[in-house]
């Protein structure tokens, strides 16, 4: 494993400059306005929206254009297109290969992980019982 397999894992250091939904506000060709507020809407600069027909603008607040969210692993027997892409609203970001999640995450029996201290595993095992009101 290389130095920058190591501290990158997931291979997110090559991700695009530009995210697909900031791609997508640039393509639209209006003014686009970031910030953490906007006083006044009205006094906003706009342009020619060719795709609506009319006079707009986009507005990004508070850093809500960050997409973080990255497709990297899909579950056994789900097809890519069908069952989550035709699902979604918008074009994630999918990092190739795609993998395929450990198909025994997925059956009824204990999958037998090992990642928590066994203390903290044998507390989570047990089931809940319900809070009492009183």
């Amino acid at each position: 494993m290389s130095t920058t397999d190591r501290n990158d894992p997931h291979g997110l250091e090559d991700l695009p400059v530009l995210s697909p939904y900031q791609q997508w506000q640039q393509d639209e060709g209006v003014p686009i306005h970031h910030g953490t507020y906007v006083e006044s809407l009205s006094t906003l600069e706009v342009g020619p929206w060719k795709r609506v027909g009319q006079q707009g603008a986009l507005v990004t607040l508070a850093e809500q254009e960050k997409d973080d969210g990255q497709l990297i692993e899909i579950a056994p027997g789900i097809d890519l297109q069908r069952d989550v892409l035709a699902c979604m609203g918008f074009a994630p970001i999918i990092r190739e290969p795609l993998r395929e999640m450990d198909g025994r995450l997925f059956r009824p029996e204990p999958v037998g992980l090992n990642c928590l201290p066994p203390r903290r595993a044998r507390m989570i095992r047990r089931p809940f019982a319900p809070t009492q009101k009183g």
